[in-house]
């Protein structure tokens, strides 16, 4: 019980994490794709769609654009004061997540990026970013990784419309740590418990077989005379 704790709390507590992640961008971005499919291009411009993609967005703190082949935006929402597509938007990266989800309609893609990559990758071109006054140091830039997931589907009109969707990964090293320090103390402590219990259960088994094996060795001994305890475990 106490390796699989450390093992699914620890260890592998990244991979269960990002892999649930993965799954709930993928669930949200499907019911945003059935709702694009069922929209017209005039539809895509109005408040209905604005105000359902700003709903998803803050309920499930994560950032959405939707765009047209062109890369001309419909509607986008942002993770407070993250300003995710104005750094995203910048990059090579981009270029290819869009060029490759215009190829193959109907397919979703997956890309992963860091925070620390993302703002190199932003800041080379020379590009000023908005809300950033300057470079931050390497320890400040947050390590946390950032789930991109892309797709194009075909509206009611027929044309194709491109959902972006980002969601940030907390990192987990912090959680980690504490994960760790809680479970020394009850690995200790289980430890204590398993130790005392072996002992009990130990003896209370072995006592009655060593006054059953003492008597066998006083008959053996022609003895007759030795008074058997009474014992408690009848199997024994």
């Amino acid at each position: 019980t106490l390796v699989l704790l450390w093992l699914f709390q620890v260890f592998f507590l990244d991979k269960f994490y990002s892999s649930i992640k993965r799954s709930t961008i993928g669930n949200i971005a499907n019911g945003i794709e059935i709702v694009l499919e069922e929209s017209t291009n005039e539809s895509l411009n109005s408040s209905e769609i604005a105000n359902y993609i700003t709903r998803i967005a803050v309920v499930n703190d994560i950032s959405i654009l939707l765009t047209n082949e062109n890369g001309v935006i419909y509607t986008g929402t942002e993770v407070a004061g993250n300003q995710f597509f104005s750094r995203f938007m910048t990059i090579d990266a981009y270029l290819k997540v869009f060029e490759n989800s215009q190829k193959n309609i109907g397919a979703p893609q997956y890309l992963n990026i860091s925070s620390y990559e993302l703002f190199h990758l932003s800041n080379s071109k020379g590009k000023e970013i908005e809300n950033v006054n300057k470079p931050p140091l390497e320890n400040e830039i947050r390590k946390g990784q950032n789930i991109i997931y892309t797709n194009t589907v075909l509206n009611k009109d027929g044309e194709p419309v491109t959902i972006i969707l980002f969601m940030e990964l907390t990192p987990l090293s912090t959680t980690v740590e504490t994960l760790k320090s809680q479970l020394v103390y009850v690995t200790i402590i289980m430890l204590l418990v398993a130790i005392f219990l072996a002992f009990f259960i130990a003896n209370k088994i072995a006592k009655p077989i060593e006054s059953i094996t003492k008597a066998a060795k006083n008959l053996g001994k022609e003895k007759y005379d030795y008074q058997l305890e009474v014992l408690i475990i009848k199997e024994v």
